[in-house]
């Protein structure tokens, strides 16, 4: 028999060997019924039992590994690649421009021109207001101005008259100053005669007579000089006095014309309030709220907070509000893109638009920057007030280890590791901090290099040191 035949081949000696029994129990079954029986049933069923079976080096082959063969796993490789980083965080629509609308004037409503849900324009008159008083008050204010400025008239007219005595002042000091001069003249020819008479009297040509009324005509002009050099200093006390008087008119004409302009001043903002009573629209927007009824007495001191009359919200242009995290808030920059989901609308794609602008400090109470991105919204399809998710993908890329999330496991304790493969297919079970999960990749920060192989899904748990076989 040769041994390549198997389990065929030992079956038929155990049959041959049956048989002879079998013919020694036909020919004596009386006799040897006690024992030949049973030893030809029990005889049968082992023969049966070892021909059916099949070798156990047959059954193992291809389908169940040795004791400490290596466990065949599939390995994946740690990347290094760039991702695009996105945070998701709740988001608010808001009214470009909210304002509130207040009264200025005290007085009664006397009209309102618009209301809730009406569209309005910047200038556009809201409401009027009946105030008297101001009506009265203008009225005395413009009596007052009315004075005033004839009294500024008249202090003009005294400028100009004490200017006239100026220059008339000047004319009579020149004119003494001439007659000074004029004296002047006639006195040193005067002395003139008076010397070469005394040198003729002297010689004797003349008489001593001739010489004395030479003498009383030189004293004339002298005394005549003294006359008009008092005059002289006269008239020039008369020009200081007139400047003086002069400088007294104008200052009092430009007080008059200060006064003048304060009462001005005040009628104009009399008539600034008096415009005030027609209220209205700082922007353009459309009405949300209207806090005034017809008749209403409106107080216009400003200190009352309730004296809210309409709230307008710009909406052709909208604002989303998006806190975002300290930890996200650092990465984010002006121009990085936003997708705005709103339930209001769940069946759209998301709305694109872009960070406008960043608020530059942390709300000390949430830890989250106040992002801000605008929406044109001329179709007026969005409502300020509502409630969405904004996704925004951070422009600047970060440079991370990767791996298929199904390769990351995690303990109890919701810890995560890997099963690390060396050069020697050796296993370490490795801790790793996870950064983040797309659903398909995990980004590794600490625990794990680019290029290092750890093993894939696979349900059998590994220790370290343990030797597996890759695939």
């Amino acid at each position: 028999m040769g041994s390549g035949n198997g389990p065929s081949q030992q079956r038929a000696p155990a049959v041959l060997t049956a048989r002879p029994a079998s013919n020694q129990l036909e020919k004596d079954s009386m006799t040897r019924f006690g024992w030949s029986l049973p030893f030809t049933i029990i005889a049968a069923m082992l023969l049966g039992s070892l021909g059916c079976q099949r070798p156990a080096d047959t059954i193992s082959s291809g389908t169940k590994r040795e004791p400490g063969q290596p466990t065949p796993v599939k390995l994946v490789t740690a990347q290094q690649t760039e991702i695009a980083r996105t945070t998701t965080q709740p988001a608010t629509v808001n009214a470009f421009f909210h304002t509130e609308v207040k009264a200025r004037v005290s007085g009664h409503v006397e009209s309102i021109s618009f209301d809730i849900g009406d569209r309005v324009t910047a200038g556009q008159t809201l409401l009027s207001v009946v105030a008297p008083e101001l009506l009265r008050q203008r009225a005395t204010q413009q009596s007052q101005v009315a004075m005033l400025t004839a009294k500024e008239q008249a202090a003009l007219a005294d400028v100009k008259l004490a200017n006239a005595q100026v220059q008339e002042a000047e004319a009579g000091l020149e004119q003494a100053k001439s007659e000074l001069a004029r004296v002047d003249a006639s006195l040193a020819a005067s002395q003139s005669e008076y010397d070469r008479t005394s040198d003729l009297v002297e010689r004797g040509a003349l008489e001593r007579r001739v010489l004395d009324e030479t003498l009383m005509r030189r004293d004339s002009q002298l005394a005549a000089k003294k006359a008009v050099q008092s005059a002289v200093l006269a008239a020039t006390a008369d020009v200081a006095v007139s400047n003086a008087m002069m400088l007294s008119a104008k200052s009092k004409a430009d007080a008059a014309k200060t006064e003048t302009d304060v009462q001005r001043r005040l009628l104009d903002e009399l008539e600034l309030q008096i415009q005030y009573c027609n209220v209205k629209a700082p922007i353009d927007g459309v009405i949300t709220e209207r806090a005034v009824q017809l008749g209403d007495l409106l107080d216009g001191t400003l200190q009352q907070a309730s004296q809210m009359l309409f709230v307008i919200n710009q909406t052709n242009k909208l604002r989303v509000h998006i806190a975002v995290p300290e930890v996200q808030a650092a990465a984010i920059n002006t121009g990085d893109a936003v997708s705005l989901n709103l339930p209001a609308f769940a069946d759209e794609p998301a709305i694109e638009c872009q960070v406008t602008r960043l608020s530059g400090a942390l709300d000390p109470s949430t830890r989250s920057m106040m992002i801000e991105a605008e929406l044109d919204n001329r179709d007026g399809k969005l409502q300020p007030g509502m409630f969405g998710s904004a996704t925004i993908t951070i422009s600047n890329k970060l440079a991370a280890t990767v791996l298929p999330s199904r390769a990351v496991r995690y303990d109890e304790s919701g810890n995560a590791y890997v099963y690390l493969v060396d050069d020697q297919n050796k296993v370490t079970v490795s801790q790793v901090t996870v950064a983040g999960d797309t659903g398909t990749q995990v980004r590794i920060l600490v625990g794990l290099e680019a290029g290092q192989q750890v093993i894939d899904n696979h349900l059998q748990r590994f220790e370290t040191d343990q030797t597996i076989r890759p695939l």
